[in-house]
């Protein structure tokens, strides 16, 4: 999959090289950009064949150098974008995503045990049958449409929860309290 993935992102028609020195055309002279950024592709490798790039990339073949630094060593990259190293990039948004995980488990594994025992011991009873019919209807419809109209019930007509966001607008809580924040927001 993740050939797959390098093959089909090498076919954006974009050119990284020509990104980075963009900031800089407009003060050289055409011949000059021209030959800096030769050497800038040459430098990223950008002209090496797909497959060696993406063992490069991989860290299943050395950097142009000599070094061995692909994704097996840890190197998860740099982003163009963020002009930073992407595990900077997504030290944060992962932190939300993990806490938001281990509380989604947390709380179906405190809901769906007991049910799940209680329904095994009166089985065939009102009780049962509900549960498998919810059941049946949660599996049937698409997670993305449960979220909308859960949302819709909770924040909007409710008004239990925020419709969106991880935490309350500029509040800088600590300790315990950022912890209730988010998970208010979640």
């Amino acid at each position: 999959i993740s050939l797959i993935m390098y093959c089909l992102f090498n076919l954006i028609p974009t050119d990284p090289a020509r990104t980075q020195l963009e900031g800089v055309k407009k003060s050289m002279k055409p011949a000059d950009y021209e030959v800096r950024y030769q050497q800038l592709r040459e430098s990223m490798g950008l002209d090496d064949p797909l497959l060696l790039r993406y063992a490069r990339w991989l860290g299943i073949a050395p950097e142009k150098s000599g070094e061995w630094n692909g994704l097996l060593e840890g190197n998860f990259g740099y982003s163009q974008f963020h002009k930073q190293t992407c595990v900077t990039v997504i030290k944060e948004p992962i932190k939300n995503t993990l806490m938001f995980n281990v509380f989604a488990v947390t709380l179906t594994l405190l809901v769906t045990i007991p049910l799940g025992i209680t329904c095994a011991v009166r089985k065939g009873g009102k009780l049962d049958q509900t549960v498998q019919t919810i059941t049946i209807l949660g599996y049937s419809i698409p997670q993305y449409i449960i979220a909308l109209l859960f949302i819709y019930l909770f924040a909007v007509i409710l008004r239990w929860f925020p419709v969106n966001g991880a935490k309350t607008p500029g509040s800088s809580y600590v300790g315990m309290q950022a912890f209730l924040d988010k998970l208010y927001y979640m």
